[in-house]
């Protein structure tokens, strides 16, 4: 006899969107490749910018939510040679979002 399964092959996986803004010794420390990096290891669609203002670094992220964590957490302890001094997380409705690139 044949187990059924409880979890259905098109059951939503519970997807999150975020913009986080790095301050900090941020820029031309490799933050943006390290970043773009975890988020094709974590398979998150999104893109990462340096900001004007010199010490800082946007990046927006869509996922599954234990991925995001996992990108967030990470992104939060000095990743590279990074010094980040302050850290600003949103929430932003999901919406069609590229692979993960630096621009």
């Amino acid at each position: 006899m044949k187990e059924h399964s409880h979890s259905s092959p098109t059951e939503r996986v519970e997807e999150r969107h975020i913009a986080v803004t790095l301050t900090g010794q941020v820029q031309g420390v490799g933050l943006r490749q390290a970043i773009m990096h975890k988020a094709h290891d974590l398979h998150i669609l999104g893109f990462v910018k340096n900001q004007e203002n010199k010490n800082e670094v946007y990046f927006e992220a869509q996922g599954r939510k234990e991925y995001l964590e996992e990108l967030v957490n990470w992104s939060r302890q000095n990743p590279a040679w990074a010094n980040i001094e302050k850290f600003e997380a949103q929430e932003k409705p999901i919406e069609e979002m590229p692979i993960f690139h630096i621009k």
